[in-house]
């Protein structure tokens, strides 16, 4: 009520300025007079004045408080480690093998024989044969031999080999039925070979061939030569025989040396293995014979002897 009286008065009096004018003196000399002025002495017109808000003056304003500064504790660091610069591998480049074409052969084992050592019995072996590749029709391999009257045994001569078989070995057995040498001096010193042909029109191994070798060395048979019986002292009745070794490729495993004479004497063989016997025991008599022979392996001939039996005769007296 007092805020609508209080507007009515200033809107009446506003438009007069002699009014307020003196209004103001009025104000002026009383708050000069009396310092205080009384709200009973202000006019009943006079309202209180809404403050809505309060600006304070820069100096006066709040400032924000900043947290002091914190202090952190000294943190120590390990040592930095230095790692070794990684090591590049360069790797080799690949090696590329580029494989030979297959080439048509025919394949044979053995392919050398060697020396073929024999006696009175004829020199066998069987080969292995087979292809290399596979032929585009059917292929006959053929075994002839360089040595006359040679034969081959079992399934002959000859054997086929088709586009299915044809690295399936196939056996041909080889006979060789020439003589054996005497001695060691009249052995062949030329290899003897059993050649292997192929044929087959359109087969892609028109004569091709392959070649076996071997050599044939004495096995047996050979005598001892250089036989010599020495009688001993007079009176002593007895005698030592020597001989030279058999000239030959074989092995010698030692001889056998037997005695004869005309005498009633019993004097028994001896075997031994070196070139050399001593008998004792000897009868007085005109003819006292001596026989050496070599001997071999198992399987020679004649079992485990040669056939030649080398004599040497003396007489005790």
């Amino acid at each position: 009520m007092k805020n609508t009286k209080h507007n009515e008065f200033l809107d009446q009096n506003s438009s007069n300025p002699e009014i307020s004018s003196s209004k103001r003196k009025i104000l002026t000399s009383l708050g000069v007079s009396s310092g205080i002025l009384g709200a009973s002495a202000l006019s009943q017109h006079w309202v209180k004045p809404v403050v809505n808000s309060v600006i304070l003056p820069a100096h006066a304003q709040t400032t924000p408080t900043t947290a002091p500064p914190t202090t952190m504790a000294p943190t120590t660091m390990a040592p930095t480690t230095t790692e070794a610069p990684a090591t590049t591998t360069t790797e080799a480049p690949a090696t590329t093998t580029t494989e030979a074409p297959a080439v048509p052969a025919i394949l044979v084992a053995p392919m050398a024989l060697g020396v073929v050592m024999r006696g009175a019995t004829n020199v066998s072996q069987t080969f292995q044969v087979s292809l290399a590749t596979m032929p585009a029709a059917p292929v006959v391999v053929t075994a002839t031999s360089s040595v006359s009257g040679s034969t081959f045994t079992g399934t002959g001569a000859s054997v086929t080999f088709t586009t299915t078989s044809w690295n399936v070995p196939q056996l041909i057995s080889y006979q060789d039925t020439t003589e054996a040498p005497d001695s060691m001096a009249n052995e062949s010193t030329t290899p003897s070979k059993v050649t292997f042909t192929a044929s087959g029109n359109g087969s892609g191994y028109e004569k091709v061939k392959a070649e076996a070798t071997y050599t044939i060395g004495y096995f047996g048979n050979a005598g001892v030569t250089g036989q010599k019986a020495t009688p001993g002292a007079v009176g002593t009745r007895s005698a030592t025989v020597t001989w030279a070794k058999p000239k030959t490729r074989a092995t010698v495993v030692g001889y056998r040396v037997s005695h004869s004479s005309d005498s009633t004497d019993n004097v028994a063989t001896q075997t031994v293995t070196t070139e050399s016997a001593t008998f004792k025991g000897l009868g007085v008599a005109t003819d006292h014979t001596f026989s050496i022979v070599a001997l071999y392996p198992t399987g020679t001939t004649g079992g485990a002897d040669s056939t030649a039996a080398s004599t040497a005769a003396i007489s005790i007296r």
